[in-house]
């Protein structure tokens, strides 16, 4: 079973926000916990709060974060590389009716 990522992910990847989220539907393929964003295990109030002050806090983990998405979503996710790819998923499908 496969989820589909959130535009709204790519979109704030694509843009080096620094995310924080939980780990729901396929947003575990672009926000690695500490890599390329913040996952949270609990989606709670006093987490989030920490989240959201530890990065208010440390501008370079932010930094971090926000440019480790963007290079991410750049080599994975770029229009021509979902093309690709769903080109190479319809001829295979074709191939094997």
């Amino acid at each position: 079973h496969h989820d589909g990522i959130p535009n709204i992910i790519l979109e704030a990847a694509a843009s080096e926000c620094a995310i924080i989220t939980s780990p729901i539907g396929g947003v575990g393929e672009v926000i690695k916990n500490n890599k390329t964003g913040v996952v949270l295990d609990r989606l709670n109030e006093s987490s989030l709060t920490q989240s959201i002050e530890e990065l208010i806090n440390n501008e370079g983990k932010q930094l971090s974060l926000g440019k480790s998405a963007r290079l991410l979503v750049i080599d994975q996710y770029s229009w021509i590389k979902v093309a690709k790819r769903m080109s190479g998923f319809t001829f295979k499908v074709l191939d094997h009716p």
